[in-house]
């Protein structure tokens, strides 16, 4: 983690910094601590992403006159969140492409029993497939939420 203390504005970020970046600023100067993600490009046109920590620092008087900033780059967890959010997507893309299917072979069908049950058991199957996506998606928010906390401290 890197910090940052005791300068202005203007020397903490340039002018071109997004907006939303000075009303985090402008947040923490009031003596809220702040957290957010934020996606940035390097000097080199990488994109990465960052999870930012905002800490006020007080004087012996209670005041705000500095803060503490801190930053992980999260770009790795990004990218395993945006594949699963597009397997999802895929998954539910395909899960109605089998249902229209399967309506469509149900009303050209006079052995309706038999393919109904096919159909019911290829949608459990895509269905419990989707579910163990969001059960993988949903392990690596959490494992990346305790790895966070156990930074905080």
């Amino acid at each position: 983690m890197k910090s940052l203390s005791s300068k202005s504005k203007k020397e903490l970020i340039s002018e071109e910094t997004d907006n939303h970046i000075w009303l985090k600023i402008d947040q923490v100067l009031k003596g809220d601590t702040v957290s957010f993600e934020s996606k940035r490009q390097t000097r080199n046109g990488k994109e990465i992403y960052l999870h930012v920590n905002y800490i006020p620092h007080l004087d012996q008087n209670g005041k705000v006159d500095s803060f503490f900033a801190s930053y992980d780059d999260i770009s790795a967890r990004k990218r395993k969140e945006n594949r699963n959010t597009e397997r999802l997507t895929d998954l539910k893309d395909l899960l109605e492409k089998q249902s229209i299917e399967i309506d469509h072979a149900l009303a050209n069908s006079t052995n309706f029993n038999e393919l109904f049950i096919k159909s019911e058991i290829e949608n459990m199957n895509l269905k419990e497939e989707l579910n163990q996506k969001t059960n993988d998606l949903n392990y690596c928010k959490d494992q990346f939420l305790k790895r966070e906390l156990r930074n905080d401290y």
